[in-house]
């Protein structure tokens, strides 16, 4: 057993450990962890109010050298096991991930521009060294030493899986091509990272707002209003979730709502217009200097998909099933615009929300506004509590004064019923703010292992979302499909709080193929809209009175009311991301907002707006690259698994207990082909996807 592989990064005093590997950090100042927040402790919690640039910077400085000194002892004293080579490796890609993950979510919330600023850097720094890691020719010549050896050829499960997964990331990091090409390689991922770095910034900072004056309120009720009073007589709707979707639905404006709609698909433009046509070039450029054909041909290599062959035939066959359901989604909107007067010929994408909450209204005789009077934020979370108590064995408690990056920011610590021990920490940012990141998305903070002692570190987790703020005293109050929303970035929450697997590579949702990873979100989608589970939590925020079975009835039944519209928008966001990796050329063909019009008009059968740039802030162009494919894809899987769940019913705890056993305890330690079998009984089948879309099954 070589100690002297861990000795340096157990320690939790000072110490200074000399750099010969991702490359040129330098310091002349010894540090303790306890001055520095982000280098926490084994399970503590993080001091995230005590952030400063300096610290942040010194985190990454010694997680670096961290990281360096144990590669360099792998390879100098490693040995032939499990647990001299690979073993060590992981604690490699935990260093990294212990400090990239919380420094991915800073950057996105923290509002302090300093820290931000430090923060940015720091990140790019970690992702270098993490990204050359896989460029090391002595790490690579160690691992694949061992590979061929007798206990490399004699691993089996999770073990064989991490040193399959390994040799193939070195490969694809270029470690089969020459040294030039390798620092090629490293070029541009660090350029690639760094642009979209400043991407995902400019989609954050955008203030775009739209004044309004009070004879332009028609439709708008006073809650909504009052919060966005400027002072001056007018009301200033921002771009937002909470600001932008209700008044695209209520507002009867319709110049207003087209021009705010028009701010909405142009934000970040023109700055982000160059950046994505810039990082489509390196990642072009890296992916035929890897020997493919094109980036999507690279980064589906390692997904459930493997080929662009697989996902073109994908998305073209989904995309003929579910054509006619949005014609009829269509032709029922057009013709409520046409009892408005309007030419119903010309349904425009910024006038669907409008006239499909007159047709909800109309058909089913369903108010949204009412509606979310039974979703009061609180009762929304602690009827997820008790969901996930019923199905899953969790339970929660709430830290009280909590050190968090802002106020609003609340804590909670993760328990398993039958054990009584803790099993994760999530935090909820759930407010919109100046600068901070403007969708709904989980954020892992620290993955899940198991340590050298046979002890567990604990996954921590962020959940970051944009709901309406408490105004006065009436509390946040959820429209449906932010519950939806809820639910959805809470099951990505849960993939990580309740996985078991040892090492911490394969730890969380991000060691999850990436046409897998949206299942385990997607699926608790469904309970938002089963009577059973919303009776657990719904009830009107100033009575108490449970949520009215007649409600709930309308709920259900207008839940396909324009599927065909939204899953065709959703093959589309696809379709445009593959082709944009697979067919595009930058600088030399099609732009980028050609294609994005033309594939509209193809697939949704609407015409953007002359000067609609939404690629601008598409943000999963940069985190997803060419697979935005993966939410219809995994969707697949996650209504199958669903469907036991209708079988067996929704709270039935023995099914709740397999499905923690099999898809969210392994984590990435198996492939989610075999995990859904093992769930399902049987092979997976799209019958439960297409009952989902409101299709005809035979």
């Amino acid at each position: 057993m070589q100690l002297s592989i861990w000795f340096k990064v157990v320690l939790f005093g000072c110490f200074y450990i000399p750099l010969n590997g991702c490359q040129n950090q330098k310091s002349q100042v010894m540090m303790t962890y306890k001055e520095i927040p982000l280098l926490r402790g084994t399970n503590e919690i993080v001091r995230f109010d005590s952030l400063t640039p300096d610290n942040v910077l010194r985190a990454a400085e010694i997680s670096i050298r961290n990281a360096d000194s144990v590669v360099k002892d792998i390879v100098e004293y490693g040995g032939g096991t499990f647990n001299e080579i690979l073993l060590p490796l992981d604690r490699v890609f935990n260093i990294i991930k212990r400090l990239y993950f919380p420094l991915d979510l800073l950057v996105e919330v923290h509002p302090d521009s300093a820290v931000r600023e430090a923060l940015v850097k720091a990140k790019q720094q970690v992702k270098t060294c993490q990204n050359e890691l896989f460029t090391r020719e002595e790490l690579y010549g160690s691992v694949k030493k061992y590979s061929v050896s007798p206990d490399g050829q004699s691993l089996t499960g999770y073990k064989k899986k991490f040193l399959e997964d390994i040799l193939l990331q070195f490969r694809r990091s270029g470690m089969e091509l020459t040294a030039e090409k390798r620092n090629r390689y490293k070029e541009l991922k660090a350029k690639i990272e760094e642009l979209g770095t400043q991407y995902s910034l400019n989609s954050a900072k955008v203030d775009t707002f739209l004044e309004i004056s009070a004879s332009d309120t028609d439709g708008l009720d006073a809650s909504y209003l009052e919060s966005r009073k400027t002072g001056k007589g007018t009301y200033k709707i921002g771009l937002d979730y909470p600001s932008f979707r209700p008044f695209m639905r209520y507002c009867k404006n319709e110049n207003l709502r087209r021009e705010i709609w028009r701010l909405f698909v142009n934000r970040a433009y023109p700055k982000n217009e160059t950046l994505l046509d810039s990082v489509l070039f390196f990642r072009d450029e890296l992916a035929k200097l890897l020997g493919y054909n094109s980036y999507a041909e690279y980064s589906f290599a390692a997904n459930m998909a493997g080929t662009t062959i697989a996902v073109w035939e994908f998305e073209n066959s989904l995309r003929e099933m579910v054509y006619p359901k949005g014609e009829l989604d269509v032709k029922k909107l057009s013709e409520i615009k046409s009892a408005f007067g309007k030419n119903s010929e010309l349904l425009q994408e910024w006038e669907i929300s409008f006239f499909e909450n007159i047709l909800k209204e109309k058909e089913y005789n369903l108010d949204d506004r009412i509606l979310r009077e039974y979703f009061e934020l609180n009762s929304v979370i602690n009827g997820l509590f008790r969901i996930t108590q019923k199905l899953l064995g969790l339970r929660y408690e709430e830290i009280i004064n909590p050190k968090v990056w802002h106020p609003e920011v609340r804590v909670f610590n993760c328990f398993d019923v039958a054990t009584g021990k803790l099993k994760g920490r999530f935090y909820l940012d759930l407010f919109p703010r100046k600068d901070k990141y403007s969708h709904a998305a989980m954020f892992t903070i620290t993955p899940g292992r198991k340590m050298e002692n046979n002890d567990w570190e604990i996954p921590e987790a962020a959940l970051v979302c944009n709901f309406s703020k408490p105004e006065g005293d009436k509390p946040s109050l959820l429209y449906h499909g932010e519950v939806e929303t809820f639910f959805h970035e809470f099951g990505h929450l849960l993939h990580g709080i309740a996985s078991t697997a040892e090492l911490a590579y394969q730890s969380g949702p991000e060691a999850c193929m990436l046409d897998f990873v949206e299942a385990p979100s997607q699926i608790w989608e469904n309970w938002s809209y089963h009577k059973e589970s919303l009776d657990l939590f719904a009830k009107h925020y100033k009575t108490g009175e449970p949520i009215p079975a007649g409600l709930v009835q309308k709920l259900i039944s207008q839940k396909h009311l324009n599927s065909g519209i939204d899953a065709l928008r959703q093959i589309y966001y696809g379709t445009f991301a593959l082709t944009l990796h697979d067919k595009y050329v930058p600088y030399a063909s099609e732009s980028i907002i050609a294609i994005s019009h033309r594939l509209r008009r193809e697939i949704t059968g609407f015409t953007p707006l002359p000067d609609d740039h939404f690629e601008c802030s598409f943000g999963h162009l940069i985190g997803y690259d060419a697979g935005y494919y993966s939410y219809m894809w995994s969707k697949v899987y996650a209504q199958d698994m669903w469907s036991v769940f209708e079988e067996k019913g929704p709270l039935n705890p023995a099914t709740g207990e397999l499905y923690r056993e099999k898809i969210l305890a392994p984590g990435g330690s198996a492939h989610p082909l075999e995990l859904v079998k093992t769930f399902l009984g049987r092979k997976p089948d799209n019958k439960a996807l297409l009952k989902e879309l409101g299709l005809e099954v035979e």
